[in-house]
């Protein structure tokens, strides 16, 4: 019998898809417990076990399937609408069946894969999320709780197809890079936010869990999120932010073109010795500081 070889190579902390099937299947291994960046080559159509790398941050996809089944995911769990037993009993199927998520996993590119959130079942199914959410005002709270664990894991995705976007735009197909629309494209400030909530062990699940300006909105739109973010989120000048910026520079979350409006943010924080390192590092990458961001500290 011929020897199956191991799917990835690794190598540190970046291990690459080397299995030549389409359909690759992880196990978890102690070799790969320090992954944290995995690239998936064009030939494999479908990738299970993400949750084999639970320190992924970074994943990154040459080829044109749906590599995690997303679409067949959506159809079937909006497949549930106008029944709220059979629609929360599919949610709850989901959440007990479903491939985990890395909890780290912050960016997911994928040139030339359609996203997930531009087909008409994943619009369909936030609304059908939204309608339960709003018609148990409080009182169905397991309903609720339901419905925001399924929506966050799947935020999960958007955010980090949006960020792994921003951070390789000129990698992205014409027809795909139109299909993340402007209020999909994040800003400077919003991968900042995004990518400290991550590396804080914030997660969207947060969102859902307090109370305040943003209830019963929770799947709408990024800017409620990202305004619960500048809200919530500690920031400290220090050794430990200032590691997370770098961080975040090394996966591409930020970089020139990010630099300046993140810069800004933490300048409004007043968080000087991290904007003046974002500062140095801009310019290392060629960002065009700002005049008066540089007066200011």
């Amino acid at each position: 019998m011929r020897p199956i070889s191991p799917p990835l190579a690794v190598h540190g902390i970046r291990a690459e898809v080397t299995a030549p099937e389409a359909v690759v299947r992880l196990v978890p291994a102690p070799a790969w417990e320090a992954v944290e960046e995995l690239t998936v080559p064009a030939h494999v159509t479908a990738l299970y076990g993400l949750g084999a790398l639970p320190r992924l941050r970074n994943l990154r996809y040459e080829g044109r399937a749906d590599l995690l089944g997303l679409g067949e995911l959506l159809a079937w769990l909006a497949g549930g609408a106008g029944d709220d037993a059979r629609f929360l009993t599919r949610i709850a199927m989901d959440l007990r069946s479903g491939a985990p998520l890395p909890p780290e996993l912050m960016v997911f590119s994928a040139p030339r894969m359609v996203p997930f959130f531009t087909l008409n079942d994943y619009g369909r199914l936030l609304e059908l999320m939204e309608d339960v959410i709003e018609r148990s005002a409080g009182y169905g709270r397991q309903d609720v709780c339901l419905c925001a664990l399924c929506g966050g894991r799947l935020k999960q995705l958007e955010y980090a197809l949006c960020l792994g976007y921003a951070a390789t735009p000129a990698d992205y197909e014409a027809d795909i890079a139109a299909l993340y629309s402007p209020d999909r494209r994040f800003s400077g400030q919003e991968r900042l936010l995004y990518g400290l909530s991550v590396l804080e062990g914030l997660s969207y699940r947060d969102f859902y869990a307090l109370q305040g300006d943003h209830a019963y909105g929770h799947l709408r739109s990024m800017d409620r999120y990202a305004a619960f973010l500048r809200q919530k989120l500690p920031l400290t000048d220090g050794p430990q932010l200032h590691a997370r910026l770098e961080r975040l520079l090394e996966l591409g979350v930020l970089d020139r073109a990010g630099c300046p409006e993140a810069v800004e943010l933490l300048l409004s924080r007043r968080l000087t010795e991290a904007a003046a390192l974002l500062l140095d590092r801009g310019r290392q990458l060629g960002a065009a500081a700002d005049p008066d961001a540089e007066f200011s500290l």
